[in-house]
């Protein structure tokens, strides 16, 4: 029988959970060992899954409740205070939801991963865009129709990964402490179902492509060992326009030059300074990334 390693004990609890909805832990212990193949009644096993199950608590993925023998409910200072206490576990909200303006990145199939509470990443339209004094990101949600996440430059340094996610909910909650190790808390992953791009399953992927903010506002793009590639290209401001000011558009671009669709002058990614608006290119998905939008403004 093989050893599970952590982070697929890790899924498989999540998983069970979202089935369950709220469960003690002989409950997740058989579950986990049916779906694994495991023996319940290993010592070790059983032992893990305990620690994984506080581990995950700690964190904030699980919310344990305490109960004694009469079931009435036990603050949790006080759990050890009594005999045949008993724990249940839930899951907590999706960390996605933490985003505000998450829903608008769920109709474009993707979820912002904030690993820090204390930086304010939104999400809005790009058409009720306020992009002063702010990092923005375009995204197309369906065609005509474009969203964009936001950092507030006062919030830099920050790290921005894209990568590939089967279950958003699940690797959000089980990838967040190997991505701080790999990254640092002041990061968010983006995560998409595209299959152009690069899956995350750290430690070994680490996603497709990092956006890294510098204090100084200077954005670099870099590829972590992506199958399909990395690339950028410089864009007009009047490019940027079409897409957040349309009606101020100071010329007439024809369809060709849609930024989302056009044949740019793509570059390769090597870890240099984007320009002030830059197209980004992360397998097929295109991204439109410029952190000067006082001269965007204008």
């Amino acid at each position: 029988m093989a050893i599970l390693k952590k982070r697929d004990r890790l899924k498989l609890i999540i998983e069970t959970m979202q089935r369950l909805g709220q469960a003690n832990p002989k409950e997740i212990i058989q579950r986990v060992a049916v779906a694994s193949d495991s023996d319940a009644t290993d010592a070790a096993f059983v032992r893990n899954i305990y620690r994984d199950l506080k581990d995950l608590a700690d964190e904030g993925h699980l919310t344990a409740r305490y109960f004694n023998a009469d079931g009435a409910e036990l603050p949790p200072e006080e759990w050890n205070q009594n005999s045949n206490t008993r724990i249940e576990y839930s899951l907590t909200g999706d960390p996605a939801a933490n985003v505000r303006g998450f829903a608008i990145l769920k109709q474009a199939n993707c979820a912002l991963v904030p690993l820090t509470k204390s930086m304010e990443w939104n999400v809005t339209l790009a058409t009720q865009l306020k992009a002063a004094g702010k990092l923005n990101i375009l995204f197309r949600i369906r065609p005509g129709e474009w969203g964009a996440i936001q950092l507030a430059l006062d919030q830099f340094p920050a790290k921005f990964v894209v990568g590939r996610s089967d279950d958003f909910a699940v690797d959000a909650r089980v990838y967040a402490d190997e991505a701080k190790e790999i990254f640092g808390t002041r990061t968010a992953i983006l995560m998409t179902s595209d299959l152009t791009v690069s899956r995350i399953d750290l430690p070994a992927r680490q996603g497709h492509a990092l956006l890294t903010a510098g204090r100084d506002t200077t954005v670099r793009l870099t590829d972590l060992n992506s199958k399909s590639g990395t690339s950028w290209a410089e864009l007009s401001f009047d490019q940027i326009r079409s897409i957040i000011q349309p009606a101020r558009t100071t010329a007439t671009l024809p369809l060709s030059a849609d930024p989302f669709e056009a044949d740019l002058n793509w570059q390769p990614c090597n870890g240099e300074p984007l320009p002030a608006c830059a197209c980004v290119r992360v397998g097929t998905l295109r991204f439109l990334i410029f952190a000067q939008p006082e001269t965007v403004n204008g």
